[in-house]
């Protein structure tokens, strides 16, 4: 992106209330492909921004990463060990954790991973994996994508192209616990056929 004003911002840029571009704000985003800023949620003084990339300010941050209010990386967040493999489309965050969505791997968990609010830290026991097909033998070569997630206070909705998560068939939506191990609620859509995605999903 090159503002009208001339001064280069590249994929993530910050507006005053009256669009105006912020002089001050400036974030570093590179990858050795194309960088893609997919999702960016602002909560508790904080952005947390995903997508595909690799680093921020720097640092490396694959796909994910928490910054101040200013623009500055969070040092000490990161997703461990080496955050989701592929492109992050969709956050949500909560008091204690952070949901990213996505067709990613992220050690042994897929789709969509609970991160520790404070350190990044990835939630091995919260395990909502996403299968494009019902199966009984979930794997990372058959994930689902995840696109949306919607943080309800009280669990977390799930859009995306999948039909199974977290062991239980689900079509394109569904509702999760919030804490492990993740569940799936009774909610359950009519979505059939084909490759149905859900990209946005509001409450």
């Amino acid at each position: 992106e090159r503002t009208a004003s001339g001064i280069e911002r590249f994929s993530l840029l910050r507006l005053n209330a009256d669009g105006t571009l912020d002089p001050d704000f400036r974030v570093l985003i590179a990858s050795a492909g194309a960088v893609q800023v997919n999702a960016i949620v602002v909560h508790g003084g904080f952005i947390y921004i995903g997508g595909r990339f690799q680093m921020v300010n720097g640092a490396t941050r694959p796909n994910i990463a928490k910054l101040t209010a200013d623009g500055e990386l969070v040092e000490g967040w990161r997703a461990n060990p080496d955050g989701p493999t592929d492109t992050v489309h969709a956050i949500a965050v909560g008091t204690d954790a952070v949901y990213a969505g996505g067709d990613f791997t992220a050690q042994d968990l897929w789709g969509v991973a609970r991160l520790d609010s404070q350190t990044g830290a990835i939630d091995p026991a919260w395990r909502a994996q996403t299968q494009a097909f019902d199966t009984p033998t979930p794997s990372a070569s058959g994930r689902g994508n995840v696109r949306s997630l919607l943080h309800t206070g009280t669990d977390l909705i799930v859009g995306g192209y999948f039909r199974q998560i977290a062991g239980q068939a689900r079509a394109s939506v569904a509702r999760i616990s919030l804490t492990a191990p993740a569940t799936p609620s009774a909610f359950d859509t009519p979505i059939n056929g084909g490759e149905r995605y859900a990209y946005a999903l509001a409450l």
